[in-house]
């Protein structure tokens, strides 16, 4: 009866600790300097990101496509290598 016990409180604190959360977006964004470029003094467009997931509690972490663009474009952003980054309209680049 111990044993099942003893089990029993294993199992449930490794339910509770061992949940997944989503990645946090700063987490995404390279914050080192070094990562600072000359810009090309281009422009460049975002297009729709697609695929990604929902971080299931019970499974592994995921990223979801609207933070990973989110991340991508701050990251872009911070690097200085376009003079704009749009959403839409007319640009000498597309991603």
């Amino acid at each position: 009866m111990r044993i099942r016990k003893a089990i029993l409180i294993i199992s449930a604190i490794m339910f509770i600790v061992g949940c997944a959360s989503s990645p946090k977006l700063i987490n995404m964004i390279p914050n080192d300097d070094e990562l600072v470029f000359d810009s090309t003094g281009k422009s460049l467009k975002i297009g729709t990101s697609v695929g990604g997931e929902e971080t299931n509690p019970m499974g592994s972490s995921k990223i979801n496509s609207r933070d990973f663009r989110l991340a991508l474009i701050e990251s872009l952003k911070k690097s200085n290598l376009f003079s704009e980054i749009l959403s839409s309209g007319e640009t000498d680049y597309e991603l």
